[in-house]
């Protein structure tokens, strides 16, 4: 009995008002909505839930829905690509913008839907529904932001740093700057020089003019003005440790001589040759390196071509914390498995 009513008592309070009566699916939408507006998501998803059970069109309920599950996932430790709650929210938010394309603020879902869709690696999708969002708002920074991100992701270079300089147009900005010097190289007479020294001079946040200062370090190191590229980039660093200090992140240079030890013991001189992941098929391939090395560059020139997939696995020292080992990267890699 005391189970029954256990089980009762969520419905009877779900589908009745304070005052008793009988809440409808609009009634249960606004209550809902209510609570993911107060902090309180997962009660929020239960009202939203039953009212899509009477009203699988209630577009409303299908936002606030994907604003609760979105917000519940950000309290999720680790790796968010398998994420219930957040596959979820991409649903919820696809059908609401499938249901009503010309909301007031499709905007707004269509930015949330491409952000949870990069959070769970589908950046081909998210790119689809973003280009239908510029489609419709096409001087929306966030959108076109979110976009170049989802772009860069998928090997889509060309685009991706067009979008990145739309983005520039509308507000320019440290994020843009420090996202797209990593997907170009500079000339000496580079315009971007310029804009990102006058954002630098003006820029109040700290961490984003830790951000300017790494793109300038970069921009400076393609044209071979290595003084400069130091200099901005020792000033970044210095930036950045008080940004880390701030946020009681623990950053120490203690902790970044533990993590190059560690990094030292899984990336061995051992050769690959003889080892079992080698293999002379095409599947599966693994880039490794030791950080800063071009591991990355190198993955996304290789993943280039649309039917390429890839999926990154860190096999670093993050690896080796997780597992408890420092074990050589091979190790780690064949634990990895076929993914």
């Amino acid at each position: 009995m005391k189970l029954l009513l256990r089980l009762l008592v969520p419905y009877w309070t779900l589908m009745h008002h304070v005052a008793g009566q009988v809440l409808d699916a609009d009634a249960l939408a606004e209550q809902g909505s209510r609570m993911v507006l107060m902090g309180n998501p997962k009660q929020g998803v239960e009202y939203l839930r039953e009212a899509l059970r009477l009203n699988d069109r209630h577009v409303n309920a299908y936002v606030y829905l994907g604003l609760a599950k979105q917000s519940i996932s950000e309290t999720e430790p680790g790796m968010r690509l398998g994420s219930s709650d957040l596959i979820e929210a991409a649903w919820a938010y696809s059908r609401a913008l499938e249901l009503a394309p010309e909301m007031t603020d499709a905007s707004s879902v269509t930015k949330y839907l491409g952000m949870v869709l990069e959070l769970l690696g589908r950046h081909e999708e998210a790119v689809t529904w973003l280009e239908k969002g510029i489609e419709r708002d096409p001087t929306n920074h966030d959108l076109l932001y979110t976009l170049a991100r989802n772009l860069d992701s998928v090997g889509r270079i060309e685009e991706a740093i067009s979008a990145y300089r739309e983005t520039a147009k509308i507000q320019n900005s440290a994020m843009v700057h420090g996202r797209l010097c990593s997907l170009k190289k500079y000339t000496a007479h580079d315009e971007d020089f310029q804009e990102m020294e006058d954002l630098l001079e003006t820029e109040t946040d700290t961490k984003k003019a830790a951000y300017l200062g790494f793109a300038l370090g970069k921009a400076y190191g393609d044209i071979k003005d290595y003084d400069s590229a130091f200099h901005h980039l020792e000033q970044a660093n210095r930036r950045m440790s008080k940004v880390f200090v701030t946020a009681g992140s623990g950053h120490s240079m203690d902790g970044v001589r533990e993590r190059a030890h560690t990094i030292k013991h899984a990336f061995t001189a051992d050769p690959i040759d003889g080892h079992p992941l080698y293999s002379a098929s095409a599947t599966p391939i693994f880039i490794v390196g030791l950080p800063r090395s071009g591991s990355t560059l190198v993955e996304k020139v290789a993943r280039s071509p649309r039917a390429l997939l890839t999926r990154a696995v860190k096999a670093d020292a993050r690896a080796g914390a997780v597992l408890g080992t420092a074990e050589p990267c091979w190790e780690l890699l064949s634990r990895a498995g076929n993914c």
